[in-house]
């Protein structure tokens, strides 16, 4: 299983911090669920899926994250 990030908007990958790509190959890998959305938190990225890839497509699985609190909205 392969976990990644997808923006809802353009359905783009996330592949480096601040780039994004629609080769699913050059996209950045995350080791669970939970690692990508503690990405998300640290670094304000909202309207996205974090995508569940597995070998057999008709399993894949996609996680709505359309916003994931910033840091200021823990706080208040």
């Amino acid at each position: 299983m392969e976990v990644l990030l997808q923006s809802t908007t353009t359905d783009e990958y996330l592949a480096e911090p601040d780039s994004w790509t629609r080769e699913i190959k050059h996209s950045r890998r995350f080791h669970d669920s939970i690692e990508a959305l503690v990405y998300c938190f640290r670094h304000n990225i909202r309207n996205v899926t974090v995508s569940l890839e597995f070998d057999m497509p008709e399993l894949n699985i996609r996680l709505d994250v359309s916003r994931v609190p910033t840091a200021q909205d823990v706080r208040n």
